[in-house]
């Protein structure tokens, strides 16, 4: 593994603890912030409680990192990647695109981080990036909950995740 997904990978994991099913999480059981529907698509076909620690760790570094992360800077690489495992690759990125936007950039927020988002990616001072990226990831949190009042009570989950 690369360092970089070393440090990210403890981050993660340190944020999403082991297995809990809430009945208000839109993601159903999760263990170590893996969804069910990502295991079984990953794979994995035992119970939620019992997916091993190593597997997870595993999910997280092929269906996240490896196929983006890796080249963007640290400690965005690591934002982006915690947000991805949060809200899901595409919300991620859009919120990327959204932060780029904020700095100058033209993106079509599309969640597709392709040439031009890579390209405006390198413009920019990535703390200016990372601090736009907060901003835009407090907004989306706030607008979920505006929408679903259900959701409310992971606020103030969600909105340190934001500010971290």
């Amino acid at each position: 593994m690369s360092a970089n997904f070393d440090t990210a990978i403890k981050s993660v994991l340190a944020r999403e603890g082991g297995y809990c099913n809430i009945a208000e999480d839109r993601g159903g059981p999760t263990n170590f912030g893996i969804t069910q529907a990502v295991a079984r698509a990953n794979g994995y076909t035992g119970d939620m409680c019992d997916l091993p620690l190593a597997v997870a760790i595993d999910i997280y570094k092929r269906r996240y990192w490896l196929p983006l992360y890796d080249s963007f800077p640290l400690p965005l690489a690591i934002k982006v990647f915690d947000t991805a495992v949060n809200a899901g690759p595409s919300r991620a990125h859009k919120l990327l695109q959204q932060a780029l936007n904020a700095r100058g950039a033209r993106l079509l927020v599309d969640g597709d981080v392709g040439p031009a988002t890579k390209a405006a990616l390198a413009l920019f001072d990535p703390a200016d990036v990372l601090t736009a990226y907060r901003a835009a990831q407090r907004q989306f949190y706030l607008d979920l909950i505006a929408r679903d009042p259900s959701q409310a009570k992971f606020k103030n989950g969600w909105l340190a995740r934001a500010a971290s």
